[in-house]
């Protein structure tokens, strides 16, 4: 019996252990989740401490990146958005910031913020930390505050950012110095210097085109792509594999891959890419063999344009520079009673982010091309002719008419 009463008695005592055990875990996991937010909000406070703008002189760094109005910029490791709000203004209605982090807590606080004051070209956006997840040439400015010591692997991330680039664009960094002098920031081992930062651009492909001296505890460093592909250049591999190579299947091969170092490196002037002032659909002339054996020039779709079904009359390789097409080519059959042949469209395809279409010689010469993303597009082609003096055809559905045409190009403004 008393066996019995003392075995229920330890039992009892387990139990209640158990549960002190239990209701001790629920308190510590209480406390460390309530301890976390506290440490979050005193982040936020720190972020958004209004003696900040002493320190950071937020205007005098945005004033110094000399946008104009118009351009997307990138505010990545955004946080609360301190700068994104300012930058948003800097670039105006036409253009656009994307606030990119990878902490959802921080983004919340700067979505609240950005419907409170009415903001709306701020894009607040999670990332993951290795991928900023940006389309090609998508942008102008990709800016930086205190944001460089914390990327890990930063040379395929700097490869990443600089596809996002345009030709012309530009890498911001602002950082804390590697100094014992400056006590303000990060801890002194987890901080990189400034002359690192230089060098591992440097490597990247960025050379430092300008650096600014008036933040008290931080280096302020621009920087600018060095590895622009032009279309000088890209004429002169072009007549090269053109001229070694003996057919039209050849030089298509051999043309591609030149194609594809312009469209991930390449250089294009600005005024090829936007359409002519009350028109859809533009066409640039880059660049005329004098042998009239290749012609390369830029099409240029707004929003939503298309192209009219068309012919080439001659092999062609093009890919897309920026935005988003979508070809529909087609088949070319016997004319009807109408003598209008019979055209059968055959699969779309969209291309983007460098892609790449062989278009041979008639009768495989046939297509349309849309622009179907929300943003204007542009595309490089590489034709085996000169297309100036080129007889081709446009092929009316509707009407069900061929109208020859001899296509002119615009020269750029």
């Amino acid at each position: 019996m008393q066996k019995m009463i003392k075995g229920m008695i330890m039992r009892g005592i387990a139990s209640i252990s158990r549960w002190m055990g239990l209701l001790l875990g629920v308190t510590i996991a209480a406390s460390t989740v309530y301890a976390q937010g506290k440490a979050k909000d005193r982040y936020i406070a720190h972020l958004e401490d209004p003696d900040r703008v002493v320190w950071q002189k937020p205007d005098e760094v945005v004033a110094a990146l000399g946008l104009k109005g118009g351009e997307t910029v990138v505010d990545l490791g955004a946080g609360t958005g301190y700068f994104s709000v300012a930058l948003s203004k800097a670039v105006g209605p036409t253009g656009k910031v994307y606030a990119l982090d990878v902490d959802e807590e921080l983004l919340v606080y700067l979505r609240k913020r950005l419907e409170k004051e009415k903001i709306g070209n701020v894009i607040a956006r999670r990332v993951p930390a290795d991928d900023p997840q940006l389309a090609a040439k998508s942008v102008d400015v990709i800016f930086l505050c205190n944001v460089y010591h914390h990327l890990s692997h930063r040379n395929d991330y700097l490869k990443k950012l600089k596809l996002a680039l345009k030709p012309s664009g530009r890498i911001v960094i602002v950082d804390y110095h590697k100094r014992a002098d400056v006590t303000a920031g990060a801890p002194l081992e987890h901080r990189i210097a400034q002359e690192t930062v230089i060098e591992e651009l440097r490597t990247a492909g960025f050379s430092l085109a300008q650096t600014h001296t008036f933040l008290p505890s931080q280096y302020f460093l621009l920087f600018q792509s060095t590895s622009q592909y032009s279309v000088s250049a890209l004429a002169a591999d072009v007549a090269a594999v053109v001229k070694a190579q003996p057919n039209d299947e050849a030089k298509m091969q051999s043309v591609a891959p030149v194609l594809e170092r312009f469209l991930r490196e390449g250089s294009l002037e600005d005024k090829f890419q936007h359409p002519q002032h009350g028109i859809d659909v533009t066409s640039y002339m880059l660049f005329a063999d004098p042998d009239e054996t290749f012609f390369i020039a830029a099409l240029v779709l707004r929003p939503g344009a298309r192209t009219p079904v068309h012919d080439h009359q001659t092999w062609t390789v093009w890919g897309s520079y920026k935005g988003k097409d979508k070809e529909t080519p087609f088949s070319l059959g016997a004319a009807g009673a109408d003598a209008f042949p019979q055209l059968q469209p055959l699969a779309p395809r969209v291309l983007s982010d460098q892609g790449i279409v062989f278009t041979p010689r008639p009768p495989h010469d046939i297509h349309i091309v849309e622009n179907v993303g929300d943003t204007v597009s542009v595309s490089i082609h590489i034709h085996g002719a000169d297309m100036r003096k080129q007889e081709r055809n446009l092929y009316d559905l509707r009407k069900r008419v061929v109208i020859p045409f001899v296509q002119s190009y615009e020269q750029g403004s």
